[in-house]
């Protein structure tokens, strides 16, 4: 008798789904993850993060952020490699979803030493989209105070923080 699957197996799974694109199919393996009780790991939020998600139906859309959303809170920060936190603002920002941002910034503080340019740029787009003025401030000082080096990309994206100041 086989017992339930881990969250390994539901992965693989929902691997498979993304790389369709298979809206039904990747509401079908959250669901089952759900159902089970079983908690989503950096893989599903990395599986998901590469989804088409404009393509997706509404409720695969809110399946698909309301894992990602729970993966930032069931797990601390030291377990997110750089590249993840990266590509969370990223899907933050292109999906227009800047409640989570402080919060993720505030976790990815914890291991700010590993973190780069590249890094900052993303958090620096999502403060601009977001009209949060504090939070890129907060990213700048603690880029200066890492040593990290600007360049004109990111002197770009810091006065689009500005420019799209929500506080105004």
């Amino acid at each position: 008798k086989q017992g339930p699957l881990n969250i390994d197996a539901y992965n693989v799974l929902l691997d498979t789904a993304c790389l369709n694109q298979d809206s039904k199919q990747i509401q079908t393996v959250l669901n089952l993850i759900k159902s089970e009780n079983i908690k989503p790991d950096q893989w599903t939020a990395s599986t998901l993060l590469k989804v088409n998600f404009p393509a997706m139906d509404e409720n695969t859309r809110k399946l698909i952020h309301q894992t990602i959303s729970n993966v930032i809170q069931f797990y601390p920060s030291f377990s997110f490699s750089v590249e993840f936190i990266t590509s969370l603002f990223t899907y933050f920002y292109e999906n227009f979803e800047f409640k989570n941002l402080e919060k993720l910034y505030q976790m990815a503080k914890k291991n700010l030493k590993k973190f780069d340019k590249q890094f900052f740029d993303c958090v620096f787009r999502a403060c601009s989209f977001a009209g949060n003025v504090k939070l890129g401030i907060e990213a700048f000082n603690d880029m200066d105070k890492l040593g990290v080096m600007m360049d004109r990309k990111t002197y770009c994206l810091l006065m689009d923080v500005f420019l799209r100041n929500k506080d105004k």
